[in-house]
């Protein structure tokens, strides 16, 4: 993917499945489509984020990117602290 845009909405996806995003896949998915930008990049993006929150090792090897699972679960610790900040 490569780009800034494709980083946020995999994280979105990410975010969405952990249950941080109000409403549903297909709304955010349809907002990606009506936005008309990068559509199908930004739709792949979006649903790695949300694999990568369910099962980041096998998302890691389909990116050719192994041992980096670590990451998610910083993210994992990074939640909590960014949502007690914003109270």
């Amino acid at each position: 993917m490569g780009d800034s845009i494709a980083s946020n909405l995999f994280l979105l996806g990410f975010a969405w499945k952990r249950g941080l995003v109000p409403g549903s896949a297909a709304a955010v998915e349809r907002a990606i489509e009506l936005n008309g930008v990068a559509v199908e990049t930004n739709l792949a993006a979006l649903r790695w984020g949300r694999a990568w929150a369910v099962d980041p090792a096998a998302v890691e090897r389909a990116a050719g990117l192994p041992g980096v699972v670590s990451s998610a679960k910083v993210i994992d610790r990074l939640i909590p602290a960014a949502e007690a900040v914003g109270r």
